[in-house]
């Protein structure tokens, strides 16, 4: 599920920016050593995705804020598709004002963190998941430590903007290996359903 079109275009347009305000968004040179620094992140998905199989039956609510909401919206994208399980996204503070009353012990939080101004948000939120009996994988630079009991996953080092781009990859990889350890075929996008195959056949993808 790991896209390189998906990384592309993101590169892309921190370049096109960059081109307008030159260094706004940090240093672009360093991406493609992020990109290998999550790459590398493989084996901690995988085990991750085996924490997280169907034997928990709870839904997968990956959070997001600034920046990071791309990150969050790709990771519900990956995972809807190639696992095929009930997964949503938020924006972080959103989440707060409404949908976090239907949190159940059973739901999964994938909180996804910069370096930045909405960290400690981030940090209460995954906290008040966690004392209400969710798991949660808290992924983030080494400078912005997990909640107690968050499961951490290193990020780069990066400017949010920037850590967008290479955040996006263990989440890819995080769909891959749920769909792997839900026995789902990720690259059927459900035709193997004659229902909905037949439905499908009527849009334009």
């Amino acid at each position: 599920m790991y896209t390189v079109s998906h990384t592309t275009a993101m590169t892309a347009a921190a370049r096109i920016a960059d081109e307008i305000s030159p260094n706004a968004l940090g240093d672009l040179s360093q991406i493609p050593s992020a990109l290998q620094a999550a790459l590398s992140l493989e084996w901690e998905m995988e085990q991750l995705a085996g924490a997280w199989s169907r034997a928990s039956s709870g839904a997968l609510i990956a959070l997001g804020a600034g920046p990071l909401l791309a990150a969050a919206e790709e990771a519900h994208i990956k995972i809807a598709e190639a696992s095929q399980r009930q997964v949503r996204h938020q924006e972080a503070e959103s989440f707060l004002h409404g949908p976090a009353v239907q949190l159940q012990a059973a739901d999964r939080i994938i909180s996804v963190v910069g370096n930045d101004a909405g960290a400690e948000r981030m940090h209460e939120i995954t906290t008040f998941a966690l004392n209400s009996g969710c798991e949660a994988a808290w992924l983030a630079p080494e400078s912005v430590p997990p909640p107690p009991g968050a499961r951490q996953i290193v990020l780069p080092e990066l400017p949010s903007e920037l850590l967008a781009i290479a955040a996006v990859v263990p989440l890819q990889l995080l769909a891959a290996h749920l769909a792997a350890q839900d026995g789902v075929n990720a690259d059927d996008f459900r035709t193997d359903e004659d229902t909905f195959r037949t439905a499908l056949s009527g849009l334009r993808l």
